[in-house]
């Protein structure tokens, strides 16, 4: 078509967010290009995908120059504007570490890396932050995932001698979920069914009844300094001080925060009983053992509680899984250790 002393031809214009991207031959074209562009990122379970972003394209007269060719405007829909970040592991990272360092929370983490496995090595990368073009698309899905349950470590005390040992066995929980993923990307996901495939069975250890033998009186030390038998396990597996004893501000915390670790699992400071598992107003998910000598060790904020009232454990067995319940800012297990009843430095407790 002629407009003057200029040719015109009809077309189809694409906008994303009402941005004019590409101007390509025909409508039937543009509709084969926004197709290839969802297919880009299909994934087997999950929905027909759709675009985060308003897209829209109308018939339009242009100049020939104007008009690209499809693999032309395919290129400018899918411009990257922010690409994939990532973090090289270094010796030691976990990925409660990386989520430390870079500020990303770890539950992101998790879902930007499912494959990323407990122990991380050297040298891997890990996505930190998902990356994002002009035209993003998001598609639902569904993922089905087996889980471990851990089994409790129990102690009996036998007086016949005929009892023994058992080992534990873990379970297995199926968790249904829905996912959300964006580019290709899981960017959230959340539960919609839980089935209990097998329970865990009981690791038991038999025990014979203690002999009560008499000893000399020792000096008593300062609830400070008072260590030797009265020494704990770190409670976590790995980690570090992210919130030490003493004042924070006005406010005097009476226990370590420790986050991080080769695991979630929170093991016991000492051979002792559980007389407290359940919620506990800001402690959250809490577990108190009482040990020896007037001392008694806190476990607060965990996601899961793996004993009960009335157990007894001994010195490491698992106790908890660490989380973010209660006052809580963040994934870690808040410990305490009392003397007493009185809340007491447990730096001086643990075991160097």
């Amino acid at each position: 078509m002629k407009s003057g002393l200029q040719y015109v031809v009809n077309a189809t214009e694409i906008r994303v967010q009402d941005q004019l991207l590409a101007i390509v031959a025909s409508e039937a074209e543009a509709a084969q290009i926004l197709e290839r562009v969802v297919s880009m990122y299909e994934k087997e379970g999950t929905q027909k995908g759709t675009f985060v972003e308003s897209v829209t394209s109308q018939n339009v007269q242009v100049s020939p120059d104007q008009v690209v060719t499809s693999n032309r405007a395919f290129e400018q829909l899918t411009q990257v504007q922010k690409p994939i970040e990532t973090y090289v592991v270094e010796e030691g990272d976990t990925l409660w570490d990386i989520s430390l360092k870079k500020n990303v929370p770890f539950d992101d983490l998790i879902l930007m890396n499912p494959n990323a496995g407990d122990f991380l090595k050297a040298g891997q990368a890990v996505i930190i932050s998902p990356e994002k073009r002009l035209l993003n698309v998001r598609a639902e899905g569904t993922k089905v995932e087996q889980v471990s349950l851990p089994f409790k470590t129990v102690y009996k005390t036998d007086k016949s001698g005929k009892e023994k040992d058992q080992e534990g066995k873990e379970g297995i929980k199926e968790i249904s979920y829905t996912v959300t993923i964006e580019n290709g990307v899981e960017v959230a996901r959340s539960i919609t069914n839980e089935k209990l495939i097998t329970l865990p069975v009981d690791r038991i250890r038999i025990k014979m009844p203690p002999v009560q033998i008499a000893s000399a009186p020792t000096s008593k030390k300062s609830d400070e300094t008072e260590v030797g038998n009265n020494t704990f396990l770190w409670p976590a597996d790995g980690g570090k001080v992210t919130s030490g004893y003493g004042y924070r501000g006005k406010e005097f915390h009476q226990g370590l925060d420790i986050a991080g670790g080769n695991s979630l699992n929170i093991r016991a400071g000492a051979a002792g009983e559980v007389i407290f598992a359940g919620w506990k107003g800001d402690y959250g998910n809490l577990v108190i053992l009482s040990h020896d000598n007037g001392l008694s060790t806190y476990y607060a904020h965990n996601k899961e509680l793996l004993v009960s009232k009335g157990d007894h454990v001994q010195s490491g067995d698992t106790i908890a899984i660490m989380g973010s319940t209660g006052e809580s800012t963040g994934i870690h297990v808040h410990f305490e250790v009392r003397k007493n009843g009185k809340a007491v430095n447990p730096n001086a407790y643990l075991e160097g």
